[in-house]
């Protein structure tokens, strides 16, 4: 499916560069995100979350799931909007090349994904498939991040991914998780977010719901 629209960065094709695939997207002058909310107000990173809410719930709505959303798949453009970037990565590189991402790969994202996606990687039998509502969760995920300019599950040593499949389960969500706050977010932020981390997927809102309380 072609995604035609300003909050999602444009696919240019796949080059190989020292032996391995990647991806050729639109330039956003801006650079990630995160890099890009170093060191801004809150009234900003709102701004920009915001922005980043309808460029989500844009594809959602095209019955499209992201997949990988975290702080740096996030860029920003030259307005200063997000821009939703490397999403079906695994898929797009297997179609190009016949290159495929590894487990190993994914790893890294172990951090902002849904219980639902953690738990098969250690309980053998069980099959992951992301969703419109692990979207969801991973995107309440990076709103943490870019607020308080943290990972989720910081405090957990990345090797140890079980205790974050653990915490997930326990529903033990980023913010509670987080040792010290180290901005204020508002009430109606922290509201959001609990919504979003819903333990069940039936019960998680829809993108746009979800830019709707934001918008209040």
């Amino acid at each position: 499916m072609q995604l035609d629209d300003i909050r999602v960065a444009k696919f240019y094709g796949v080059a190989i560069v020292g032996g391995r695939p990647a991806l050729i997207l639109e330039w956003c002058s801006q650079g990630t995100a995160t890099d890009y909310l170093e060191g801004k107000s809150l009234d900003e990173r709102l701004r920009v979350i915001l922005s980043l809410a309808t460029g989500l719930a844009y594809i959602h709505s095209r019955n499209v799931v992201h997949g990988d959303l975290k702080g740096s798949n996030v860029l920003i453009n030259n307005n200063g909007y997000a821009v939703l970037s490397d999403f079906g990565l695994s898929h797009t590189l297997e179609q190009h090349t016949g290159y495929t991402t590894s487990k190993f790969s994914e790893a890294g994202s172990l951090r902002w994904s849904s219980p639902e996606l953690i738990r098969p990687w250690f309980q053998p039998g069980e099959t992951r498939k992301k969703t419109l509502a692990s979207d969801i969760w991973a995107f309440a995920c990076t709103i943490f991040e870019l607020l308080t300019d943290t990972m989720p599950y910081a405090s957990l040593p990345f090797q140890i991914g079980f205790k974050i499949a653990q915490t997930t389960d326990q529903h033990i969500t980023p913010l509670e998780a987080l040792p010290a706050q180290p901005v204020q977010i508002p009430d109606r932020i922290c509201a959001t977010l609990e919504r979003c981390w819903a333990l069940q997927p039936a019960e998680c809102p829809s993108m746009a719901e979800v830019v709707k309380m934001l918008s209040v």
